[in-house]
């Protein structure tokens, strides 16, 4: 059937319109030819296509089964003039439409002129819609400007099932185009397609219009084995926009083509990418590509257009696919990416999703999970080759490079339930000015990643986006990473692990080789890693938590805050290998626990320095559980010329057990000659409980870190508990200066246990010092503090400021070295100095020069210093080095039960020991000094006591000053006004001795008012008496000088030369009025007379004595001298006998007996005055 309007006048005559074709049966209608409306002109204006109308009451069949058919034709064409528009087609079945290998075209074309619209083509049946065939809509002009495709639109009540194509199109060689005609498609069950839709717009040299949409509703399924296509082409003019393709199905969408909605311009600028939505009520399956994009080599691109799909109680299935919208422009500026937002019920697999701009702002990616959801084999990119369809020439692909400079836009992934990635990764980059997205990943249930990655990357100026995951669970496998990085200036973004919203707690779960960083690897900062929860923060796993740099830029930092925290075989570091500094570690909470392996670094291996390590606890800190590898838990390091950060402790209660330990440490690499790392522990208590240790140490020329303990906030005391071996130490082993150990209280300090507290040198460098500021310093049940150096390295000085000062139970302070020199022991502001069972203060070398010990040498003397219980206060030198002073300055000193005070060495030479008391007693105590070579010539060690009032010796004491070899005895000089000596209790007495073996012996002067129970005579082993001796085995004997006003040997007493009113005493003498006792003053009642001149003869002695029954004593005459001062004595001699012993009467007088007297030794040797 034809209805045609031609003319091919070559004056350019026109065209008339076809004419309309309808057909309308009551059954079927049935076509095998050709039905065709058409207006032709040669050279001039074409008018119309006609319009053909098919109405059946049953079916419409188009069956094209003779050859060179055309079947349903409507067009305009003119070849030099203008064209008209093709007529619509409509075909309207009650039951089907069948087109078999078949065409429905409806075209306006014009060689040189402008081509008109194609015409609507309309198929609508109540069964199904079946096509093999192609229905066509098409304006197209060679020179000319074309129009708009014209709309293809299919309704049925079924199925709609095509096996060939839908074209709605616009096309220009040289000129504009129109748009493409919209595609929509309609059926009440299944659509599926096995060939192509496609709308477009095309132009080689002009602009282009816009791709149509494209539209399948289908109420059951849609199956999709062809591509989609809605685009606009231009080479070189302006292109317009693609159009928006949306697929609906009331059950599932499977799509094995792809769908593309694009604007491509080679030349000039290109419009938006169109949006793709593709919404199912069940799965969505899809192993075709997504893509909406536009792109321009030398203009500009527009937006790339959104893609959504939406499974709400299916799955989101690829085979696998890939989801695209971009905007590129090579040599302009480009659009945003489209965002893309994924819904599924449980599942997301198998898609790559990439969404970017050249210059401009990525669109963001949300995926969102309605139950449980699981995300398999999906990856989200911000740059990689893409590879398109060509929508022009089917089966050609455009080959695009996706290399964003712009913002990359912000990812999302969330879940009603528990979230899964595995082998997904989620990237987030910028390679520009502009920042990165940030990704956010939320699920209120477990969040788990296997062999997945979330990058947030800047390799430019832009900053990276942040990484923020809400969880109160999340694991990630040996293969999976979150990173936040920058290779740029730009700063790297930062990772934040919270719970879920309104959570409380969060916990964390590594497999071995799983991590988590923020990195920079030039000159932009790293980004900070935030660990967040109310309650509680459980950490745990063999992975790694950490910010580096590698460049100039400064690394972030790692602060974790909970109410309680438990980190449990993870690390947590920072660290850097390049110029900048490394960030800092804080965790705040107020219970931490870091167990099993975990550790806490902050490291330098580069220039830059590292970080330092802060807990606040506000309740305990318990480290190292589970370690037992000797391992550190918290430890700062610098390997390079870096400086070490410190770590800092702030918690009422610190324990630190099984073998872990703090370092804090300067390797044999370091450079840095600021110093290595400090540690300071704020504490109040501090419990060391297994073979652990704090150490502040250098290994080469970098001077080590301080060491320093204090209470919490300033609180009164300080209480440190140390297991066996267990230590704190400022050590150095290489070239470097060790660090100083510091402690100090407002109130006190007690340290007990068999550990140690130390600053030594096992290297060539020097320790540092021991310093304790505290009002009570008390040590006990075998504690070491101790300043040492075993090698060429000096030892350190211990200085404790103390008022009072206990070493109880073995415990020792300790100055020591081995061949070097060592700067001593000073103890400055004691009142009260207690050294009990076993306990020891001791300076001490081997062949080196030990430090002097001095006690309140440079302050008011003590009150009291005691020495007990086998103790001892020392400075030795013990195969041949050189012993120091050691110097007491005290009030009131007591050495008893086996103790001693000691300078010697016995091989080298000593120092001297100095006493400044106003009581001294030995009981079972010892003061010696021992030297085997003499200083300059001269004597030994000397002992020098002054300022006593009084020496007590008793029960086997000993003072003495011993040469060996050649050496010459030391001096003992003693300033005491009384000197009193209990008899033996042992074998030996209580001596005082200077001796030597080969040398001289060395010279004892006592000086005082009176000496008792102790006289010169040889010291033998085992004589039982008290001697004083100064001897030399084989040298010169030494001298023995007792200066003293009452001599008790010589039987002279000397009286005051005071004139004493007796009288006067007696009468206000209340004791005696009150009690009945007596008080007796002996003197001379005055000045006497020079013993060259003879006595008045009124001399006489009164006696102002009263008895009991007050009588007067009969004065006695005394003798007399003669004219020529001879004395006339009475000629009954008198034998003079030595005292040897002594006791007291009832009324308190001393008085000394001519016999031994057997005396039980009282706990207190001096009474107070009383009136008994």
């Amino acid at each position: 059937m034809l209805s045609y309007s031609y003319s091919d006048d070559g004056e350019g005559g026109e065209g008339g319109e076809g004419g309309a074709i309808r057909l309308k049966a009551a059954h079927d209608i049935k076509i095998t030819g050709d039905l065709d409306s058409s207006s032709y002109s040669y050279a001039g204006n074409a008018g119309s296509g006609g319009a053909i109308s098919l109405e059946a009451a049953n079916d419409i069949n188009i069956i094209n089964i003779i050859n060179g058919s055309r079947s349903l034709y409507s067009y305009s064409y003119s070849l030099y003039g203008n064209a008209g528009s093709g007529g619509a087609i409509s075909l309207e079945a009650a039951n089907d439409i069948n087109i078999i290998n078949s065409f429905l075209y409806s075209y306006s074309s014009s060689e040189s002129g402008k081509a008109g619209e194609g015409g609507a083509i309309r198929l609508k049946a109540a069964n199904d819609i079946n096509i093999d065939g192609v229905l066509f809509s098409h304006s197209f002009s060679f020179y000319g400007n074309a129009s708009q495709g014209g709309a293809i639109s299919l309704e049925a009540s079924n199925d709609i099932n095509i096996a060939g194509n839908l074209d709605s199109s616009s096309s220009s060689e040289s000129r504009n185009a129109g748009s493409g005609g919209a595609i929509r498609l309609e059926a009440a069950n299944d659509i599926n397609i096995d060939g192509f839709l496609n709308s477009y717009s095309f132009s080689n040299e002009g602009n282009t219009g816009s791709g149509g949409a494209i539209r399948l509703e289908a109420a059951n399924d849609i199956n999709l084995t062809g591509n989609l296509s809605s685009s606009s082409y231009s080479d070189s003019g302006k292109a317009g926009s693609g159009g928006a393709i949306r697929l609906e199905a009331t059950n599932d969408i499977y799509i094995t083509g792809d769908l593309s909605s694009s604007s491509f311009s080679r030349g000039g600028n290109a419009g938006s990418g169109g949006a793709i939505r593709l919404e199912a009520a069940n799965d969505i399956n899809l192993t075709g590509n997504l893509s909406s994009y536009s792109f321009s080599r030398e203009g500009t691109a527009g937006q790339g257009g959104a893609i959504s799909l939406i499974a709400k109680t299916g799955d989101i299935v690829g085979i696998p696919l890939a989801l695209n919208s971009f905007s590129v422009s090579e040599q302009r500026t480009a659009g945003n990416g489209g965002n893309i937002a994924l819904e599924a019920k449980n599942n997301v697999r198998n898609l790559e999703i990439l969404t970017q701009s050249s210059s401009n702002q990525s669109g963001t990616v949300q995926v969102t999970g309605l139950g449980d959801l699981l995300l398999t084999n999906t990856n989200i990119l911000t740059s990689k080759q893409v590879t398109v369809p060509n929508p022009l020439r089917r089966g050609q692909f455009i080959t695009l490079n996706v290399d964003g400079k712009g913002q990359s836009g912000d990812v999302s992934v969330t879940s009603s339930g528990n979230l899964t990635f595995t082998n997904s990764s989620i990237q987030s980059d910028t390679k520009g000015d502009d920042p990165a997205g940030n990704v956010t990943i939320s699920s209120p249930g477990l969040v788990t990643f296997n062999n997945s990655r979330i990058i947030s990357n800047t390799s430019s100026s832009g900053q990276a986006g942040s990484i923020t995951l809400k969880t109160p669970e999340l694991q990630l496998d040996s293969s999976s990473r979150l990173s936040a990085e920058t290779s740029g200036s730009g700063r790297a973004g930062d990772i934040t692990l919270q719970p879920y919203d309104g959570g409380q707690t969060l916990s964390v779960l590594f497999q071995e080789g799983a991590q988590i960083s923020a990195s920079t690897s030039n000159l932009g900062p790293g980004g900070n890693l935030t660990i967040t929860a109310p309650d509680s923060i459980t950490i745990q796993g063999q992975g790694i938590i950490t910010t580096e740099t590698t460049g100039a830029g400064q690394a972030g930092n790692i602060q974790v805050s909970s109410r309680n925290l438990d980190l449990q075989q993870t690390q947590l570091s920072t660290s850097t290998t390049g110029t900048g500094n490394a960030g800092n570690i804080i965790l705040d909470t107020p219970t931490l626990t870091v167990a099993r392996g975990a550790k806490v670094f902050a490291l330098t291996n580069g220039s830059g320095d590292s970080g330092t390590i802060t807990v606040n606890a506000s309740t305990a800190v318990n480290l190292g559980l589970g370690v037992n590898d000797f391992s550190p838990v918290l430890s700062v390091e610098t390997s390079n010329a870096g400086k070490a950060g410190s770590i800092i402790i702030n918690t009422p209660t610190l324990t630190l057990s099984d073998t872990a330990r703090i370092t804090a440490t300067a390797t044999s690499t370091a450079t840095n000659k600021e110093g290595g790392g400090s540690i300071t522990l704020n504490a109040s208590n501090m419990r060391l409980a297994g073979i652990v240790g704090v150490f502040a140490e250098t290994e080469g020329q970098t001077p080590a870190g301080t060491l320093t303990l204090k209470p919490y906030q300033n609180q009164a005391n300080l209480n440190i508990t140390l297991a066996p071996q267990s230590q704190v130490s400022a050590s150095t082993s290489g070239s470097g200066q060790g660090g100083d150990l510091i402690l100090s209280a407002p109130e006190s300090i007690t340290i007990s246990g068999q550990g140690r507290l130390a600053v030594e040198s096992t290297g060539i460098g020097n320790a540092g010092d021991i310093e304790v500021n505290a009002p009570k310093f008390t040590l006990t049940d075998g504690v070491e503090l101790s300043a040492a150096a075993s090698s060429s390295g000096k030892a350190g000085v211990v200085r404790v400021n103390s008022q009072e000062l206990t070493l109880d139970n073995n415990a020792q302070i300790l100055a020591s070295n081995v061949s070097s020199q060592s700067e001593g022991i000073i103890l400055e502001g004691l009142d009260t100095l207690r050294v009990n069972n076993n306990s020891a203060i001791s300076a001490s070398t081997q062949t080196g020069e030990a430090g002097s010990l001095s006690i309140n040498a440079n302050s008011d003397p003590a009150n009291s210093v005691q020495v007990s219980g086998n103790s001892r206060l020392s400075v030795e030198a013990t195969e041949g080095g050189i012993a120091g002073n050691l110097t007491v300055n005290t009030g009131r000193m007591s050495v008893t039960n086996g103790s001693r005070v000691t300078v010697s060495s016995p091989d080298g030479q000593a120092g001297n020991l100095t006493i400044r008391a106003n009581s001294l007693q030995l009981d079972q105590g010892k003061l010696t000094a021992e030297t085997g070579v003499s200083r300059d010539n001269q004597g030994g060690a000397n002992i020098s006591l002054q300022d006593l009032y009084l020496l007590f010796m008793n029960n086997e004491s000993l003072i003495s000053a011993q040469a060996t070899g050649e050496a010459n005895g030391g001096n003992i000089t003693i300033n005491s006004e009384f000197l009193i000596v209990l008899p033996p209790q042992g074998t030996n007495g209580s001596d005082i001795i200077a001796s030597a073996e080969q040398g001289d012996g060395g010279r004892i002067i006592i000086t005082g008012q009176g000496i008792f129970g102790i006289q010169e005579r040889p010291a033998i082993p085992g004589n039982q008496t008290n001697d004083i001796d100064a001897s030399s085995q084989f040298g010169n004997p030494g001298e023995v000088d007792l200066n003293f006003a009452i001599d008790p040997a010589k039987g002279l007493i000397e009286l005051p030369i005071d004139i004493v009113d007796v009288a006067s005493l007696v009468q206000n003498n209340l004791c005696r009025a009150s009690f009945g006792s007596s008080f007796i003053v002996t003197g001379r009642g005055g000045l006497p007379s020079p013993p060259h001149e003879p006595l008045n003869v009124d001399t006489a002695w009164e006696d102002w004595r009263i008895d009991s029954e007050t009588e007067p004593i009969e004065p006695i005459q005394s003798n007399r001298v003669s004219s020529n001062n001879q004395l006339i004595t009475n000629n009954q001699p008198r034998r003079i006998i030595e005292a040897q012993g002594w006791y007291k009467d009832a009324n308190g007088n001393i008085i000394l007996t001519a016999e031994p007297t057997t005396v039980t030794p009282h706990g207190s040797w001096l009474s107070s005055a009383n009136c008994q």
